[in-house]
């Protein structure tokens, strides 16, 4: 049996250093939903071609590039356009997804990572085998979004506030990192999930 893990955080916790340590360090496929995202819209792939499509030439930029600026606008105050560019880009996103699990189950995986954001927010859980949060204080998660964005904490806060809050999902998760401690101890605390999820 393949078990897909979903594996998912807030800003400023440290999902991505947790995935490089399952992907570089223990050697499990990882697939990375914001590596995907960017991907598809890359020039005249066909999610490009479809949001070019649905949302005319004024958001391509000089070089051909989506302005990504100027696509953000668009749909910040229009939910009817952020459905339509999410149904776009979710679609194909998809097909990738399942296009890189397929490979590595082919390569003999039977655990796979896939590193998704906001997968709650798009209400993904029942996607996966398990959820794996990656968790610190949302005190903490203010500090180092601070120090990581050069921002002032009055922005830091809503950047913040914009996703479901970091104690609901570590409510929702079947297990939880907790990264506000040293990386051996995080590295520990992610062998040891392995270890359990291996077993079941």
């Amino acid at each position: 049996m393949v078990k897909i893990i979903g594996l998912t955080g807030s800003i400023a916790t440290g999902k991505s250093f947790v995935s490089n340590i399952i992907k570089n360090e223990l050697h499990y496929p990882v697939i990375d939903a914001d590596k995907l995202a960017k991907e598809i819209v890359e020039i005249n792939k066909p999610a490009y071609n479809e949001i070019v499509k649905n949302f005319g030439e004024n958001i391509i930029k000089k070089n051909k590039e989506l302005n990504r600026k100027t696509l953000r606008e668009i749909i910040f105050n229009n939910v009817k356009k952020r459905n339509l560019l999410n149904k776009i880009t979710h679609k194909y996103i998809k097909k990738e997804y399942l296009k890189l699990v397929d490979f590595y189950k082919s390569q003999g995986n039977n655990l796979i990572f896939y590193d998704v954001p906001l997968l709650f927010e798009a209400k993904l859980q029942s996607q996966f085998y398990k959820i794996i949060v990656v968790y610190i204080t949302q005190e903490l998660q203010i500090e180092r979004l601070i120090n990581r964005d050069n921002i002032s904490q009055k922005e830091a806060i809503k950047t913040i506030n914009s996703q479901i809050n970091i104690e609901d999902k570590k409510n929702m998760a079947d297990f939880v990192i907790n990264n506000s401690k040293t990386k051996k101890e995080t590295y520990q605390q992610i062998k040891n999930i392995i270890n359990i999820i291996r077993e079941y």
